[in-house]
């Protein structure tokens, strides 16, 4: 079977699509980074105090969050009860939500490293 030759067109623009992802990469490692010389509480975001009352009215206990970064929301949820699974594509957000979680058991932390563009998901449990 012959195998088909890649331009230097394609062959370039897979080179800059990944030096972009590793710049965004370092970006918030970078960020999260800077944010380690202060743990202090962060408030939760509008959309995690407005989905609080909505997870506990349908009796939701559990969840995944996807680009959780400095754990704000994560431990917001915890303090209330719910266990959540806290996922970031930066190991700096993921070690600060670390030693954030050490207080709160119902919190798991795992990297994510997503290689591909997802501009939606979709997702339903009862």
């Amino acid at each position: 079977m012959k195998q088909k030759k890649t331009s230097p067109i394609q062959l370039e623009k897979k080179r800059v699509n990944n030096t972009e992802k590793l710049i965004k990469a370092a970006y918030w490692d970078d960020y999260y980074f800077k944010q380690k010389q202060s743990i202090a509480h962060l408030a939760p975001s509008q959309l995690a105090t407005f989905c609080l009352g909505e997870l506990i009215e349908m009796g939701i206990s559990s969840i995944l969050e996807i680009a959780a970064g400095n754990g704000r929301d994560t431990v917001f949820f915890a303090n209330y009860g719910m266990k959540v699974l806290a996922t970031d594509n930066s190991l700096d957000s993921l070690e600060l939500l670390k030693e954030r979680a050490i207080q709160h058991s119902q919190i798991e932390v795992f990297l994510s490293r997503c290689n591909r563009k997802i501009h939606s998901y979709y997702s339903f449990t009862k």
